[in-house]
């Protein structure tokens, strides 16, 4: 599913928090140092939170969420996030 227009993103439901339910390749900071994701884990973000998001090229990017919208489907609903990127591992030379 592609990502709504600005337009549409701004005409959904405004949340204050997300939770999500078992992050797959969460990072250390996620996980409180455990190597794998307990089976029921959940995380809870919120506006203001700095985090971490995997590239699909194995890529680390670090931004700050701005706003959360809440697309409410039949039988699901889907979360739409808008952040602010800070930089990338490579771009300060970090080649962990």
């Amino acid at each position: 599913m592609a990502p709504p227009s600005n337009k549409t993103f701004l005409s959904l439901p405004s949340s204050s928090k997300l939770s999500v339910t078992n992050l797959t390749g969460a990072g250390e900071d996620i996980l409180d140092g455990r190597e794998e994701v307990p089976e029921h884990m959940t995380h809870t973000f919120q506006r203001g939170d700095n985090i971490f998001v995997n590239g699909d090229d194995g890529s680390l990017w670090y931004a700050v969420i701005k706003d959360i919208r809440v697309q409410r489907l039949k039988k699901s609903h889907k979360a739409w996030v808008e952040v602010q990127w800070y930089y990338s591992r490579s771009d300060i030379g970090d080649k962990k």
